[in-house]
């Protein structure tokens, strides 16, 4: 049983991280160096260096040099220009290769064309990229050409003692200091993209009232959603003995409708195209199946005798999922399409489940005793999000073997649950 559920459990995996990687382009405009604009799609998630751009148009992936592009806006928010950079060696290095190394010039630079990643524009704009998985940051003036690089690394000093060169405080001190803003904060500022776009943003507000932040990394704008949802399960189970009389095939089969409602919580993924959630749930309904009573004849004594199966009881679900819609949820779009997989951990209570034999021996077993405490399953749907506030979603449950192991009943339950789900509030609105 535990190799069948992880045989289900990696082919819903794959099949979903399949169709993720299948929906990873997101809309893009390209402007190459040569004047060219391209509408289409881009491949990249630029959190490392690219040598190369992957591009959808009509249907086709092209590829340009990084070189030879002059800016790329994707998405809604996100803005990065062509530039050769210089850089200090050091940047990259870890201390046990600076050792070695002994770099002790501090205007010792080496350059490499890259992408960089527009975090503010105005007087003053904030760029960043990385280089060998290493963030780097750069300033630019009042809209020029010159890209300034903002010093921070670790060198070996002709002492042989370790020392800090975080000149790009003084840089921000004289460069983005409106009003004095920096003046005694300035020592105590971080080289990370939320210390740089804070003091950037601050000084072009102070200046001229105008500041265009592309990333924004406080936690308040972090999207949490709750949602409240209440529909209908479809039960099928399936129980078996070879202990029992039951029939010829050994099972006993049932099937009924229940009612369900629950509450969700998610957490909207801070990608780029801002697509997906993770989302964990409570349901609560209850299972209440009779089986068939089934007949079967036998040669001597009465002709025939009948056995049925009651399972009653009150289930509480916990579930956690990931769910990936076609389009982002910034998109003003009236419709979205969207998948999910699900672990689901159910509790069985207030079990009740007896087992009836009538013929030349009657009998009745309370197996109420032998429900496990909890039952591990799967679940797989696909939902319709309508202005990202109204939800229909549709969504098939395996779930497992309820009795434990002591008992001479195994039994197979799957669900089909369609809900209706409203938006009950969410952190902030997308940006």
């Amino acid at each position: 049983m535990k190799c069948n559920f992880i045989f289900k459990s990696l082919i819903v995996f794959l099949f979903f991280s399949s169709y993720v990687k299948a929906q990873n382009y997101i809309k893009a405009v390209c402007k190459l160096n040569s004047g060219k604009i391209i509408n289409g799609y881009v491949k990249n998630n630029f959190n490392e260096e690219n040598e190369l751009i992957y591009f959808k148009d009509n249907d086709q992936e092209v590829e340009f040099l990084v070189k030879d592009i002059s800016e790329l806006n994707v998405g809604d928010n996100e803005k990065f220009i062509s530039k050769l950079v210089e850089y200090h060696p050091n940047r990259l290095m870890s201390k046990s290769v600076m050792t070695q190394s002994t770099i002790y010039d501090l205007k010792d630079r080496k350059s490499k064309h890259v992408l960089l990643k527009v975090l503010v524009e105005g007087d003053v704009n904030l760029y960043k990229t990385f280089i060998e998985g290493v963030s780097l940051f750069y300033f630019s003036k009042n809209n020029g050409n010159d890209l300034v690089y903002l010093e921070y690394y670790n060198y070996i000093t002709t002492e042989n003692t370790w020392s800090l060169n975080d000149f790009f405080t003084r840089q921000l001190l004289k460069e983005a200091n409106c009003n004095g803003y920096l003046n005694n904060k300035y020592q105590k500022l971080n080289y990370t993209s939320k210390d740089l776009i804070d003091v950037v943003d601050k000084h072009n507000t102070c200046t001229n009232g105008f500041s265009k932040k592309f990333e924004n990394l406080n936690d308040k704008d972090k999207v949490y959603r709750l949602y409240a949802f209440a529909g209908l399960r479809q039960f099928y189970g399936t129980f078996i003995s070879e202990n029992l009389f039951f029939n010829n095939e050994k099972e006993l089969r049932a099937s009924s409708i229940s009612p369900n409602i629950g509450i969700e919580f998610s957490y909207i993924l801070p990608n780029r195209k801002k697509n997906s959630e993770i989302f964990t749930k409570i349901d609560l309904y209850k299972i209440d199946l009779v089986t068939e009573t089934e007949f079967t004849k036998i040669e001597s004594g009465v002709t025939q005798i009948s056995e049925n199966f009651q399972f009653n009881s009150t289930i509480i679900d916990f579930s956690l999922g990931f769910r990936y819609y076609l389009n982002s949820f910034n998109e003003n779009k009236n419709g979205n399409l969207g998948f999910d997989f699900l672990v689901n951990s159910i509790i069985p209570t207030n079990n009740n489940v007896i087992y009836n034999l009538d013929g030349s021996i009657v009998r009745t077993i309370d197996f109420s005793n032998f429900v496990n405490n909890y039952v591990v399953g799967l679940g797989f749907g696909t939902n319709y999000s309508y202005k990202n506030k109204y939800i229909f979603e549709l969504r098939y449950n395996f779930n497992f073997d309820y009795f434990s192991n002591t008992s001479s009943v195994q039994s197979k339950f799957q669900n089909l649950n369609l809900n209706f789900k409203y938006l009950i509030f969410q952190t902030k609105k997308n940006k």
